[in-house]
């Protein structure tokens, strides 16, 4: 499904230049701002309730650089035996959510700039353009919001998904393969806390 998303390549290079900029300041902050997160366990807790019925996975936890990494680690290597930051880290949560023969899985990710522009770019062509609100429509793509937080329905034969931008550009997803499907992603949506989401995607993630 995040195949169908596009970016906006002026975007992101601009974000890009605005973040390495932001990254020369963070280095000079103190210490306490690069505490981890509190812990797995309250990276759990951000995750919805299992449906009546449903079994749920332990949270899967994947560290990967931000595009601001490489420029930082250059940027306080000459400084490797006083630095008290460490390097930005953009991490991807995922939970699987299981049933017999069915399946939800959904995803908070901190830095995906280029989900985020989607969400914003589709979002504004549909309310804009009537050519573009036609094509996003067949193609099984409908913006909406949720407590305040843009976000597109997908759907695609059986499968479907909730994609959500949160922040700048963290996004939350949700994601399904079986029929009628879209019915428990918006159970599941609905019990979601997006305001913890969103400080969770907000903090200032470091290894």
């Amino acid at each position: 499904m995040r195949k169908t998303l596009f970016a906006s390549l002026g975007m992101v290079a601009a974000r890009a230049s605005m973040m390495c900029l932001a990254a020369v300041v963070m280095i000079t902050a103190p210490a306490a701002a690069w505490r981890e997160w509190l812990g797995q366990d309250d990276i759990a807790a951000l995750f919805p309730a299992p449906l009546d019925g449903w079994t749920v996975e332990d949270v899967a936890i994947e560290k990967r650089d931000t595009v601001t990494s490489g420029f930082e680690a250059f940027a306080v290597a000459p400084l490797a035996e006083t630095a008290t930051a460490g390097v930005s880290v953009r991490l991807k949560v995922t939970r699987i959510y299981s049933q017999p023969e069915k399946s939800i899985t959904i995803s908070i990710d901190t830095e995906d700039i280029e989900s985020a522009v989607s969400v914003d770019g589709m979002s504004a062509a549909y309310t804009s353009d009537a050519d573009a609100r036609a094509r996003l429509e067949h193609a099984g793509i409908i913006p909406f919001e949720r407590d305040g937080y843009p976000g597109l329905k997908l759907a695609v034969a059986n499968e479907a998904g909730r994609v959500f931008k949160v922040g700048s550009a963290g996004v939350l997803s949700l994601q399904c393969a079986y029929p009628d499907c879209g019915a428990d992603l918006d159970a599941m949506t609905a019990r979601l806390d997006f305001s913890a989401i969103a400080e969770f995607v907000a903090f200032d993630h470091r290894r």
